[in-house]
């Protein structure tokens, strides 16, 4: 009899840290191994005019980068509802886009075989 295993790997994107406004990206992750991925998103503070974008980028080979998914936009402390990713490139990095004053998040990308 086969037994088909998964498993998760938990990648960190984005360490718990005040951001001002601007656009912040992660490295590139490798998840060739992966067929699907979660996205989740730990606001702990953020100013009342704020928000933040989120945007998982996808790409073959690191050199042109293209939009696989986007969150809806943030403008509250928790955790909004995970990105759910699937049918992605070789590489994946997270896009973050602060706007209208400061927010303390941290990210991280699950993957799953």
């Amino acid at each position: 009899m086969s037994v088909n295993a998964r498993y998760t790997v938990d990648h960190p994107v984005f360490s718990s840290q005040v951001r001002a406004a601007g656009t912040y990206l992660s490295d590139w992750m490798d998840l060739f191994e992966f067929a699907e991925g979660v996205l989740y998103v730990d606001v702990t503070a953020i100013d009342p005019t704020a928000s933040i974008d989120i945007t998982a980028e996808s790409s073959p080979d690191k050199a042109k980068a293209w939009t696989e998914a986007s969150m809806p936009t943030i403008t509250a402390v928790g955790q909004p509802d995970p990105l759910h990713l699937v049918n992605f490139g070789r590489y994946v990095r997270i896009k973050a886009v602060v706007a209208g004053g400061n927010a303390t998040f941290s990210t991280k990308l699950v993957g799953k075989t």
